[in-house]
């Protein structure tokens, strides 16, 4: 029951990030990257530039699972990028929680979802807000280090060397 209550504010945030997103998500590619990423989900290949240096494997991974229950490449890395804008959201709403209060957590929170640089890269293909939800998961796991939690500390290092 623990892990419900826990879970159940990330998982808000990923369909308020999605509901924001997916019906502005354009409906093909619209940077040459993003035709590298698709073209990833089939086969993996840098050399071939599926997708550019260093890869993104993790990005390309999300876009797998994703691609299997939506059938579109295009709209699989659309919503892994959702994901990873409501997470983003959400750990830097954690983080900013901690340092500062409730009320600024839920400030940074708001803002995340909706600043003009997280939407623009959340219409697309490219990997940049599921990078941000990561670095943000690393955010909030650094400053819970900072605070005392020592026992996040694996858990941050892994994050940041994502």
């Amino acid at each position: 029951m623990r892990i419900v209550l826990r879970i159940w504010p990330v998982v808000a945030f990923v369909l308020v990030a999605l509901a924001m997103r997916i019906p502005f998500a354009s409906r093909a590619p619209t940077h040459i990257d993003e035709c590298n990423f698709i073209r990833a989900l089939d086969r993996f290949d840098v050399a071939s530039f599926r997708p550019h240096a260093p890869g993104y494997v993790l990005f390309v991974a999300a876009g797998r699972v994703v691609r299997a229950f939506v059938g579109d490449g295009l709209l699989a890395l659309q919503i892994a990028n959702g994901i990873g804008a409501g997470v983003m959201a959400y750990a830097l709403g954690r983080a900013a929680s901690l340092l500062y209060g409730p009320a600024a957590g839920r400030w940074t929170a708001g803002f995340a979802l909706a600043s003009p640089l997280a939407w623009s890269y959340g219409f697309g293909a490219l990997s940049y807000p599921a990078a941000g939800g990561a670095t943000a998961l690393a955010v909030w796991q650094a400053v819970e280090v900072i605070r005392g939690l020592r026992t996040r500390l694996p858990l941050a290092a892994a994050l940041l060397g994502l």
